[in-house]
């Protein structure tokens, strides 16, 4: 019938009564293939044949808003083939968009007609409002609001339009606002009807954008823009991910940066407001909390500049530095300026710069400063990261500065005749801005001229903190005018050969020329910690930068300073001083490193500020809480009070009465108000007291929770820079004071534990790490000649009464670790010591074995004997008294245990080398000299007098086993018999009344066998007992017993067998029992001693 002509048609179709009234029936009561039959026949029908067609008989008007209204109902029942396309969509899109192939077929006749490209932009203008009126009303108006099968018919609808699309911006006509809240509530849940449809849908867009990066672009924008830059996280995909990673091109991710700015300064379009025309009044109108779509839309054009910094990796350097510069233009450009005067865009355009047709807001101009900071420290930390990872000192591989560019930007623009700064220069601003630019050139000069690497490396230190000045002067004027003047001081102290900085300086510097000039590292130093607590991220990390680079030069002062800042806040002076009191029942811990100066705990703001600020003291907090609380009070009556049924007024509501001054307003509020107070009664005034102390105490209680987490954010700040210090120059006498403020840190923090658990916990791991792994467990220790042993010497006194008196395990750990540390500094500056530190060690000792409060374990002595042969030594003489006259048998046995760690070094073991010549075995053997009666009682008496508990017994042993052992390491040449009396190797053999359990056992036999051995060598006669020391001088006869598999003749002795055939190889040397008999003789007194087994 379609091949038919017209004529034949009306004579013969058009003829028939009930068709013609077929035709002419109302659209509601029309069926899509009413409207497929129409449309195939429009040419050949009538006018006005049909209310399906328009009034003109034009299909051009069809695709007008009024008539698509009209076909909705028609177009809806369509979804009847469902899950089929039906062929009435397959027919108005080849009416409204022309098959591909058409497309190329129109587009090849053009080239070869040479017609105008304004004629083809007409065309596909003309073709995209067709699209957006037809997609607006029939898909997002008609089918999105209905059943899932007309919403998979949508979705269906997509996939169709997509290869038709005239441009790859259009796709963003068909990605709608309703369109991708639709994919997006239907993704958010796997159990929803439809999907695996929408996953499929995205799947094919997904797709098709990949094919080139103008595809990708678009789609990214159209999905991000309608779910406010969360497509991914609601969708609970990676689509737009995977899309903006896909962009590894300069080219490509450049045109996505212009995209995106075309988008920002575009005017609201009219698909826009149809849009919101269409969403007003639904539940989908507003998406969590918005403001306006036009914002929103700004918002999140924002973020995904950011995002495309963070996540696209392109492939070269310079790539990467394009897209930066691009984001950091257009962040810069909208965070600072504005248009001075209303220019048409196309003005604007051609020189690089384009304004938004309509006012920015200031949350928007916040949130572009934000990003721009976020982005200059993502990029500062990038480079750290990669200078790390090659070894290369990132100043010198470093051969692009964003903040450097950023700030030239500013000054670029400035100039320019059509912008202007959204908040204008003041005097002393302009003023400012000019030095930091001329020092910044000068800089940059010198940096080029260079060829030291230490040099360079100072210059760009510089450099780029001055150039982060310089942007924040124009993203916040005013801010560092103060800072900025007293750094360009350092640069010219620092680098005094740049004639060109004493011509920028002296002007700043005029004022300060009668005072004392102090050292340019301490001027520099207050002004990084002043930048250190109120500065923004790429501030703070210039800062720290510049910190690196010059903490070589870093002085005593600086070093307080910022010791000071790290334990401020601390309450410990409440407390008495553990150092400065002598009594033993003392256990706090508290200002245990009090120093003796005065105690400094001010304002944390002029701790940061200029050089040679003072902190005030606790009565100036004080002060400032009271003005806090006067500035609480003005504003009262605007907080809001939460009352207990849960209904939240404000205060001036709560109390019914209007503030004092509000009441000499005029006669008739004034009346009013008179009536209102006289209304109230005392229990209401007592209310409305309690409301008023409620709000100004939550109040009060937010600002200090504020000050404290800002606080503590500065002390770490602080701490990176201490521990940096601490790692690149453990030799540096500074350290002495670092370690006495870190554990003053410390001890403050774990004794304010139960304040705030969480952040003093954060802390005190944060200190205990820097002094573990920075100092304590570092290969190097100052050596230098400007040491303080003074200061050295009161910081092992502090630490060693930490560690002993100290009732919090970890203080006791840290205090011990540096306590031998601070042993290792001072005796490797001076190696035997003064007659004060040997004094206070001697002291210490004794606290150990006669107060029980001290809390040393042996353990740590053992180590301090270990690491200082030395102070063993020392205590040599007092360790053997201990052994003797000690107040309990644990602490006479702990005695022994230091001694045999003293002679540890001397003595023989498995795989060990003994040297006897070497330094160490003649300074003991001298100490054996010089104790050789002493040591032989401590021994006498340890075998007489054996303890009764078992591993009391084997210290015992060992301590006896060890000191004949190093008698003949000591002294090989010379025999047993004549370094100790005859009486103490008779006790040593008495010594075998001891369980014969593994160890002892072999302890016993080694102990016999080596006297045994020594006295058959060496036998003892009467004129060798007189050339002996001893006192007693009688013959010795040794009579043993073995068992008859290893039988020894020994001199003058007797064997008798005993026997042991059931008994286990450890238990086969029996107890043994020594008998003495006196024989009676006129001669010379002899002894005959039997040892039996």
């Amino acid at each position: 019938m379609v091949q038919l002509p017209s004529s034949a048609v009306r004579e013969t179709v058009c003829a028939s009564p009930l068709f013609d009234e077929w035709l002419r029936r109302d659209v509601e009561s029309q069926s899509p293939e009413a409207l497929l039959l129409v449309l195939h026949l429009h040419d050949k029908l009538p006018a006005q044949s049909s209310p399906l067609l328009p009034e003109s008989g034009s299909l051009q008007e069809l695709f007008e808003p009024s008539h698509l209204a009209k076909l909705v109902p028609c177009l809806k029942e369509s979804s009847i083939s469902h899950p089929r396309v039906h062929s009435v969509w397959h027919l108005l899109l080849d009416l409204l968009l022309p098959p591909p192939n058409s497309l190329i077929q129109e587009s090849a006749k053009k080239k070869r007609a040479k017609s105008s490209s304004s004629k083809d932009v007409r065309d596909t203008k003309k073709i995209e409002e067709n699209l957006a009126k037809f997609w607006s009303i029939a898909v997002d108006g008609a089918l999105l609001s209905s059943s899932h099968e007309r919403k998979n018919l949508a979705m269906e609808l997509l996939l169709l339009v997509l290869p038709r699309l005239p441009n790859p911006e259009s796709v963003g006509i068909v990605l709608s606002n309703i369109f991708v809240r639709c994919i997006l509530d239907v993704l958010s849940s796997k159990g929803s009807h439809l999907h695996k449809s929408a996953h499929r849908c995205l799947s094919e867009l997904r797709l098709w954008a990949e094919s080139s990066n103008l595809r990708r672009a678009a789609v990214i924008v159209g999905l991000q823009k309608n779910s406010y830059g969360k497509f991914d996280t609601l969708s609970k995909t990676s689509t737009v991910k995977a899309l903006t990673n896909g962009l590894t091109t300069e080219d490509g991710v450049l045109a996505f940066v212009h995209n995106l700015e075309e988008l920002f300064v575009a005017p609201e379009s009219a698909l826009l407001k149809v849009s919101e025309e269409l969403t007003e009044g639904s539940e989908d109108a507003a998406m969590n909390g918005h403001d306006k779509p036009g914002a929103n839309d700004r918002i999140w054009i924002v973020e995904q500049m950011c995002a495309l910094c963070r996540q696209v990796k392109l492939e070269s350097k310079t790539a990467q530095a394009s897209l930066y510069r691009a984001v950091i233009n257009f962040l810069v450009t909208h965070s600072v300026f504005d248009s001075s005067k209303q220019q048409n865009s196309g003005v604007a355009e051609k020189k690089g710069i384009r304004w938004p047709q309509k006012p920015l807001a200031a949350s928007i101009r916040k949130l572009c400063v934000e990003r721009l900071h976020s982005i200059l420290a993502d990029a500062q930390k990038s480079k750290n990261n990669m200078a790390g990872a090659s070894g290369v000192s990132e100043a010198v591989t470093d051969d692009e500065d964003f903040s450097l560019f950023a700030a030239l930007y500013c000054l670029k623009v400035q100039k320019s005749p059509d912008a202007a700064l959204v908040q204008p220069f003041k005097e002393e601003t302009a003023e400012s801005v000019k030095i930091l630019q001329q020092t910044v050139a000068t800089l940059s000069t010198a940096v080029k001229s260079e060829t030291n690497v230490d040099r360079i490396k100072r210059l760009l230190g510089l450099r780029t903190l001055l150039s982060h000045l310089l942007l924040e002067s124009f993203l916040e004027p005013g801010s560092t005018d103060d800072v900025a003047a007293e750094l360009v001081i350092c640069c010219s102290k620092a680098f005094p050969d740049l004639a060109e900085l004493s011509k920028i300086a002296p002007s700043v510097e005029a004022e300060d020329e009668s005072d004392e000039v102090p050292p340019v590292m301490d001027v520099l130093l207050d002004v990084l910690l002043s930048l250190l607590a109120k500065g923004s991220t790429p501030v703070r990390l210039a800062a720290e930068k510049v910190f690196k680079v010059y903490c070589e030069d870093l002085t005593s002062a600086g070093m307080t300073d910022m010791l000071r800042i790290i334990n401020k806040g601390s309450k410990s002076g409440r407390h008495k001083s553990m150092i400065e009191d002598g009594e033993d029942d003392d256990d706090d811990d508290d200002d245990i490193l009090e120093d003796d100066d005065e105690e400094v705990d001010g304002d944390v703001g002029k701790t940061e500020g200029n050089q040679g600020a003072k902190e005030t003291g606790d009565d100036d907090e004080d002060d400032e809480d009271d003005e806090d609380d006067e500035d609480d009070e003005d504003d009262e009556d605007e907080e809001d009070v939460e009352m207990s049924n849960g209904e939240s007024r404000t205060l001036q509501q709560q109390m019914r009465f209007k503030r004092p001054g509000e009441d000499l307003d005029d006669d008739a509020e004034g009346s009013d108000s008179d009536s209102d107070v006289s209304d109230m009664d005392d229990e209401a005034m007592f209310r409305a007291d309690a409301l008023l102390a409620n709000v100004l105490k939550h109040r009060k209680e937010a600002s200090k929770t504020n000050s404290q987490t800002e606080l503590a954010h500065f002390k770490f700040r602080v701490l990176s820079l201490l521990e940096y210090f601490l790692q690149k120059h453990s030799g540096s006498s500074l350290v002495l004071l670092a370690v006495q403020g870190l554990v003053k840190a410390f001890v403050s923090a774990i004794n304010q534990l139960g304040t705030a658990p969480e952040a003093n916990e954060v802390l005190i791991k944060r200190l205990e790490n820097i002094l573990q792994s920075k100092v304590l467990k570092g290969k190097k220790h100052p050596r230098e000649k400007d040491v303080d042993l003074a200061l050295t010497r009161k910081l092992l006194m502090q630490t060693w009464k930490l560690a002993s008196r100290s009732s919090i395990k970890r203080v006791r750990t840290l205090a011990q670790g540096c306590t031998l540390w601070t042993l290792n500094v001072l005796l490797g500056n001076e190696e035997n010591g003064d007659d004060e530190f040997l004094e206070h060690f001697a002291s210490s000792l004794n606290d150990y074995f006669t107060h029980k409060k001290s809390r040393l374990p042996a353990s740590f002595l053992s180590e301090v004997f270990r690491r200082q042969p030395m102070l063993g030594r020392f205590s040599f003489a007092r360790l053997i008294a201990k052994c003797g006259d000690g107040r309990t048998e644990f602490m006479k046995c702990e005695a022994m245990r230091l001694l045999t760690e003293i002679l540890k070094p001397v003595l023989p073991g498995k795989g060990k080398k003994t040297a006897p010549e070497g330094e160490e075995h003649k300074q003991l053997a001298k100490t054996f000299e010089e104790h050789m009666a002493s040591l032989g009682t401590a021994i006498l008496s340890a075998v007489q007098n054996p303890p009764q508990r078992a591993d009391y017994k084997y210290i015992n042993l060992q301590f006896c086993s060890s000191c004949i052992d190093a008698f003949t390491v000591l002294y090989p040449q010379k025999p047993l018999h004549t370094l100790l009396d005859t009486g103490v190797l008779l006790a040593g053999l008495k010594a075998i009344e001891a369980p014969s359990k593994g160890k002892l056992h072999n302890l016993l036999t080694k102990l016999v066998e080596t006297v045994t051995v020594e006295l058959e060598k060496n036998p003892v006669s009467s004129e060798t007992v007189e050339a002996t020391p001893s006192k007693k001088k009688k013959a010795v006869i040794l009579e043993t017993s073995e068992t008859p598999s290893k039988k020894k003749k020994a001199v003058k002795s007797e064997t008798s067998e005993t026997p042991s055939k059931k008994k286990k190889a450890r238990d086969e040397v029996a107890p043994m029992e020594v008998q003495v008999e006196e024989t009676p003789s006129k001669k010379k007194s002899a002894k005959k001693v039997k040892v039996s087994k």
